[in-house]
């Protein structure tokens, strides 16, 4: 038979949402790969995380050096050094009047001392 989604679980839209309004500094890719390690289903049920079960992977997860996290690290200091190079250093040319930052105008900003692609932008958001 069809086993019911674990009690208090929450699946990953939820999860997803969930590290953004509780400010986890993680990528979508980085919530979505925790989300995997940390889901349980049942035959026939969709993945879900339980609370108890996250909190000993987010734990974990402060101590490990993901990929994803260097090569963002690395690129980013290179467009700050080109950008500075080219004679308007990054933090000048992302000051905002107050206002966040849109996500398309930083993308057009670093896109100006280098090309990323889809997955490459999408890394580092």
């Amino acid at each position: 038979g069809f086993a019911s989604p674990p009690a208090g679980g929450v699946g990953l839209e939820g999860f997803l949402r969930a590290c953004g309004h509780h400010g986890f500094r993680l990528s979508r890719l980085e919530a979505e790969r925790l989300f995997a390690e940390v889901a349980t289903s049942g035959a026939g049920a969709a993945s879900m995380v339980l609370p108890q079960d996250l909190a000993s992977r987010v734990q974990a997860l402060s101590q490990l050096s993901l990929p994803e996290v260097s090569w963002v690290q690395r690129t980013l200091t290179d467009i700050a050094a080109r950008a500075s190079a080219n004679g308007r250093p990054l933090d000048a040319a992302l000051v905002v009047r107050g206002e966040s930052l849109e996500a398309s105008l930083l993308r057009s900003e670093l896109e100006r001392h280098m090309a990323l692609d889809q997955q490459q932008w999408f890394t580092i958001l």
